[in-house]
């Protein structure tokens, strides 16, 4: 269990290492730690060995989608409190609608590869406060 006065950890699952990076960096500015994984299965790993507050997912990833690797951290039960925003390139509505249907918490909308939506870490402090 986490003390009061531990950082919040953020884990990103991105396959794009920069846009990857791009999200620590912006992150670390506010003072959470992050974690980094580049495949779903790696990040699935993570997941269940760090037990992250919040999950920076990307829906396109090498191995697994990121619908499925959202579908296994809702379905693991020490992972029931972990946030999950869908960072992605997919805006249109049906893959919001699918996002919402296996419960992710947010969905961000990357309008460039390595430009970081204004909105995100205003998400990612909305529901790490939520908590």
């Amino acid at each position: 269990m986490k003390g009061k006065d531990m950082k919040k950890t953020i884990l990103i699952i991105d396959d794009n290492k920069t846009d990857a990076e791009m999200l620590r960096d912006q992150i670390a500015k506010i003072g959470l730690k992050t974690v980094v994984s580049t495949t779903g299965q790696d990040g699935l790993k993570k997941a269940h060995r760090l037990r992250p507050d919040l999950v920076l997912l990307d829906l396109i990833l090498p191995d697994i989608d990121g619908f499925d690797v959202c579908e296994e951290i809702k379905k693991d039960k020490d992972l029931t409190n972990t946030k999950i925003i869908i960072v992605s390139v997919k805006g249109d509505v049906e893959k919001v609608g699918k996002v919402l249907q296996i419960k992710a918490d947010d969905y961000v909308v990357k309008t460039l590869v390595g430009e970081i939506p204004e909105d995100l870490i205003a998400k990612v402090k909305k529901h790490l406060a939520l908590k």
